[in-house]
């Protein structure tokens, strides 16, 4: 067993290296995402920082393809349950790009949770399990709320400092 000491993850002045990675292939369609995150702590348990991501999608058999480019700040709180687990909530403002037949403007905040599992005192599998979103299109003037319950994605998270 690796000793852990309990919370210097989350330490003012420390930073915070995240993301997701996911890639879907099936008979109809290819899709991939990247989204990384950076922080910084600037109180025990509180990181602001960059969130980001690319991802595309393309139908097989069809001209229906898309890609997307997303930038924003975030906030992430964390909180200890023990030494090895943690609970985060991360807020973030996206303006994201889309590329398909026509060219799109969303911009879009959001709230998810997620657990840590340490595997390391600096490196921690996450598990993200959905959000709630508020999107908006400037281009189409739509805007819309979701709330994604059934999604689990998986990710990683080092913590320097």
């Amino acid at each position: 067993m690796i000793p852990l000491a309990g919370m210097s993850q989350f330490t003012k002045g420390g930073f915070l290296v995240s993301g997701d990675l996911s890639f879907n292939a099936t008979d109809a369609y290819t899709s991939y995402s990247v989204t990384p995150s950076v922080g910084f702590f600037v109180g025990d348990g509180l990181a602001l920082g960059l969130s980001g991501g690319v991802g595309g999608y393309d139908e097989k058999d069809t001209d229906n393809s898309s890609s997307q480019l997303a930038i924003g700040p975030m906030v992430e709180k964390f909180i200890e349950i023990n030494e090895r687990v943690s609970f985060s909530l991360k807020g973030q403002v996206l303006y994201r790009h889309i590329s398909e037949p026509t060219e799109l403007t969303i911009w879009e905040s959001s709230i998810s949770p997620s657990l840590l599992f340490f595997a390391t005192d600096k490196l921690a599998i996450t598990a993200n399990m959905g959000m709630v979103r508020y999107s908006k299109s400037d281009d189409s003037g739509s805007s819309g709320i979701s709330i994604g319950y059934g999604n689990l994605g998986f990710g990683l998270s080092w913590f320097l400092g």
